[in-house]
């Protein structure tokens, strides 16, 4: 069976299934990298008072330390860093889970 129809350049149904689900998989996966970012750029600055007492050189270890670091470990260093409304652990908790799942499991 043809993935595409030369002619009219659509594809059959079961490659744009999976066309599909992939694409779906790399907005998951993007959006967790942007939560994970998101996460180390807070620890870095918001969250730390000496980002802006630094020079800009030194500024790069704060964000170099932090994006070593797994979700799970950055969720704990914000966890220590600020008290967490519980539904924000909540969802920071469900969104680890996911990102685990699709990155190890799936």
């Amino acid at each position: 069976m043809p993935i595409s129809d030369p002619r009219r350049g659509e594809l059959d149904p079961e490659s744009q299934q999976i066309r599909d689900s992939f694409a779906y998989f790399g907005l998951a996966v993007f959006r967790a990298q942007c939560l994970e970012r998101q996460l180390v750029i807070l620890l870095a600055t918001s969250l730390n008072p000496e980002f802006l007492r630094t020079v800009s050189e030194e500024r790069d270890t704060y964000f170099d330390k932090h994006s070593q670091k797994t979700l799970g470990e950055l969720i704990s260093s914000l966890r220590q860093a600020i008290t967490l409304p519980s539904s924000l652990e909540g969802r920071l908790c469900r969104a680890l889970v996911l990102r685990n799942w699709l990155a190890h499991d799936l």
